[in-house]
């Protein structure tokens, strides 16, 4: 159990830091954290058995998930639209480390990680339906504060 505890901490620090270091814009952050929770989770799980790391995986990432689904729903603030390219994305990539972790390819599923994080990137806008753009004139003024 402290273990599962410990992997879902892990999954919501990686969140947090993607969104510290982007400032809080989606693009990126999707981008940042499905590389991030691929490489660790791939760490984590690389010597476990089948069935542990399907379960390790699954207990991970789905309270995450279901705190993104149910999230826009409680809050007035949050739409569902800006969860769901986590919900569409973050599934697919889980997949694609089980399938890494039990294959002899391993580097062909390291690629289609990093594709579908560049895809994810690359429409979250449409996604999600908005069209904000990174400033990257407040990223400046973050590093360069004292």
């Amino acid at each position: 159990m402290k273990q599962v505890l410990r992997n879902n901490l892990i999954v919501v620090a990686l969140y947090i830091l993607a969104g510290i270091i982007f400032d809080g814009y989606h693009p990126y952050m999707l981008c940042t954290f499905l590389i991030l929770s691929a490489t660790v989770s791939f760490f984590l799980f690389r010597t476990k058995s089948k069935e542990e790391t399907r379960k390790g995986l699954l207990l991970m990432f789905a309270p995450f998930l279901l705190v993104l689904a149910v999230a826009p729903l409680l809050l007035s603030d949050s739409s569902v639209r800006t969860t769901l390219p986590y919900l569409l994305f973050v599934p697919a990539v889980v997949y694609l480390v089980y399938c890494a972790l039990f294959s002899t390819r391993k580097a062909l599923f390291f690629v289609g990680i990093i594709a579908l994080s560049v895809i994810g990137t690359l429409t979250y806008n449409e996604i999600s339906g908005t069209n904000v753009i990174f400033e990257s004139h407040s990223l400046r003024l973050l590093i360069t504060q004292e």
